[in-house]
């Protein structure tokens, strides 16, 4: 999914998504927006009785103003909003679009939010909408029509320094998709030794990739492991990565997990009545 960041104005078309905090009326972008259409969103809010409680959100089609429909999120209290909250938002906002087959949207980002700054804003947003915007279609032998969420614009005041901070998050997002691959691809395919393989081409990102085979574990005493990959045909493969991205004098930190490409879960000891 392609994502910009622009100045806070309004688009001339397609679909918007405003902002209502609980209990205020519309305002900055999302009375700018009622103002194009002529008075049209503010007289939906009221018929429909929309509050803005957290968690809702109100879709008004051709609302006018050459807009195809304007997708109204409540905030709730905008003082409990933490960062987390903001970009678990961007996430309900691009899962909401999906189910409505929208190809692209902008996002009016003012949040009246004091804790968070603008562009803080809007680039927690974008990443929230990043990581809910996955699909793994890659042996599906029919792809689906409609290809999703494809764009999103994100308006906000600062827009330069909403990409900056955009910047270290898509990174986050990009790992955390990698993560999912791997996750979703069959056991037939992901092998110790390709899922190694894949590791291996980290290393252009600085990553120090090391890959031990049989031998060296055998030779650093990793018996338990060797005994257990004695099950497979496949080879074992350990690998270890580093990242020296810390400050200088700074602890390490170490995650060890046990990177299991398949396993059995005792389906070879289980009657197939019990499982």
């Amino acid at each position: 999914m392609k994502i910009r960041f622009a100045g806070p104005s309004l688009p001339r078309g397609g679909a918007l998504v405003v902002f209502v905090a609980e209990g205020e009326g519309l305002t900055g972008l999302a009375a700018k927006a009622d103002e194009r259409c002529k008075g049209q969103l503010g007289r939906a809010v009221e018929a429909a009785g929309f509050t803005g409680k957290r968690d809702s959100y109100l879709d008004v089609v051709a609302p006018g103003g050459g807009l195809d429909r304007i997708l109204i999120f409540g905030l709730g209290k905008p003082e409990n909003l933490r960062p987390l909250d903001i970009e678990m938002l961007g996430g309900a906002i691009a899962g909401t679009l999906q189910s409505l087959k929208a190809r692209s949207a902008a996002l009016a980002i003012d949040l009246p939010v004091k804790s968070i700054a603008g562009p803080d804003q809007a680039a927690l947003m974008a990443s929230g909408a990043r990581l809910r915007v996955y699909s793994f279609t890659h042996y599906k032998s029919k792809k689906p029509e409609n290809a999703g969420l494809s764009e999103l614009t994100l308006h906000c005041v600062s827009h330069a320094a909403a990409q900056r901070h955009f910047l270290a998050l898509d990174a986050v997002a990009e790992g955390v998709h990698l993560a999912r691959d791997l996750v979703n691809e069959p056991p037939n395919i992901l092998s110790p030794v390709e899922f190694a393989t894949r590791i291996k081409s980290l290393t252009k990102h600085g990553v120090k990739v090391e890959i031990l085979t049989p031998a060296q574990m055998r030779k650093l005493g990793m018996g338990a492991l060797l005994g257990v990959a004695q099950g497979s045909v496949r080879e074992p493969r350990l690998v270890i990565m580093r990242w020296d991205g810390g400050a200088k004098g700074s602890k390490p930190l170490a995650f060890i997990g046990k990177g299991v490409t398949f396993d059995t879960g005792g389906i070879s000891i289980k009657p197939a009545a019990g499982m």
